[in-house]
């Protein structure tokens, strides 16, 4: 899978091996950006990525939706990447499209509070110092470096979608944060 329009080529990348384009569809076909769409049907059809590929693409993609149990009373979708609107386009990449619900509001944070604080407690390490075997001092200061070594004058959560790397953040953004 790649994340999120990080491909580089349509063919190539269905030939070398990836499985699943994100975030799919969407809107880029409408820019002419899409590598995959209808781009990946066409060369499908013209015989440049052989059937079998597509299948074993597919498979591999719903063989992890029935390992996970996906297909037995798990919730469906309720939020749109392309609208925060409670409905939208059903299909916003496409030329012409039904409009439905896009987003339910449906709240997913349960307990999460709970485990965050579980894991941060955990994740503590105290060091006490005895017989003065750490090069710990009570007079030397402690330094901190890097991008968490202060804090966004605009407030932790000041960025839009968490898309700034200015001091610390209040909660990573993007896939790879």
């Amino acid at each position: 899978m790649c994340d999120w329009l990080s491909q580089i080529g349509g063919v190539s990348s269905a030939l070398s091996g990836l499985d699943m384009a994100m975030p799919g569809d969407g809107d880029v076909p409408l820019l002419g950006l899409a590598y995959w769409a209808y781009e990946l049907s066409t060369s499908v059809l013209n015989g440049t990525v052989p059937m079998e590929r597509v299948n074993d693409m597919v498979t591999r993609i719903v063989a992890t939706w029935y390992q996970l149990g996906q297909d037995q009373d798990y919730p469906l979708p309720n939020f749109s990447a392309n609208t925060a609107s409670a409905t939208g386009l059903c299909y916003p990449g496409a030329l012409f499209s039904p409009t439905c619900v896009t987003n339910e509001y449906v709240n997913v944070q349960s307990n999460h509070s709970l485990v965050a604080r579980q894991i941060a407690m955990e994740g503590i390490t105290l060091l006490k110092n005895d017989d003065q075997t750490l090069p710990l001092s009570i007079t030397a200061s402690l330094r901190i470096f890097g991008e968490d070594a202060e804090n966004n004058p605009n407030g932790p959560n000041s960025c839009t979608d968490r898309a700034c790397d200015t001091g610390v953040l209040g909660m990573g953004w993007g896939s790879g944060k």
